[in-house]
């Protein structure tokens, strides 16, 4: 597998980046114990990545501020204006979707991102369940393969990538996390 995209558009895809701002629920605030008011929690996180992948460090930030939150990480969600967020799409394209955001209009993106944080009332008819982190990945090899097929005629060159190669693209995304997490 070749190591960074060369193409200047590739790269800048790969390499973008999104200010969010995680707000709690207010109504499942004082259901979950706050006896105050719970400051957001702010993360940068690139383009390319998912919502799972930053839930813990999410759930963390909460649980610190004193909630009371005993399930796992599968009852998380997030919404957007009251719209659940899919947690399988990535988080640039859930951004472009909600926000409406056009890079040729005048008006300037909203940022950060104001997503909402819920931790009850899962809404089981709208989204799936993301169990665990394994099936983030599964989801993104899935749509890896599809991209192959539509822009190839068939998923050979995925299909081919040794399973070191696949564990490194996939990584990529995990890594590059990690490298943006803000905690303010």
């Amino acid at each position: 597998m070749s190591s960074a995209p060369q193409n200047p558009i590739t790269r800048a895809i790969w390499d973008g980046t999104l200010p969010i701002k995680f707000s709690l629920d207010s109504t499942e605030a004082a259901a979950l114990g706050a006896k105050t008011i719970i400051e957001p929690y702010f993360a940068e996180a690139p383009r390319c990545s998912y919502f799972p992948l930053l839930t813990s460090q999410i759930r963390k930030y909460f649980v610190d501020m004193a909630l009371q939150f005993i399930a796992d990480d599968a009852e998380i969600w997030y919404d957007v204006d009251g719209t659940p967020l899919k947690w399988h799409y990535p988080i640039g394209l859930l951004y472009d979707l909600h926000t409406g955001y056009r890079p040729d209009s005048n008006s300037p993106p909203p940022l950060p991102w104001p997503v909402t944080v819920h931790f009850k009332n899962f809404p089981a008819d709208k989204l799936i369940r993301a169990l665990e982190i394994d099936a983030t990945q599964d989801f993104f090899m899935s749509m890896i393969k599809e991209a192959d097929f539509l822009r190839n005629g068939s998923t050979k060159k995925v299909m081919n990538l040794s399973k070191n190669d696949q564990t490194q693209l996939w990584d990529g995304l995990w890594s590059k996390f990690s490298l943006f997490i803000l905690s303010l």
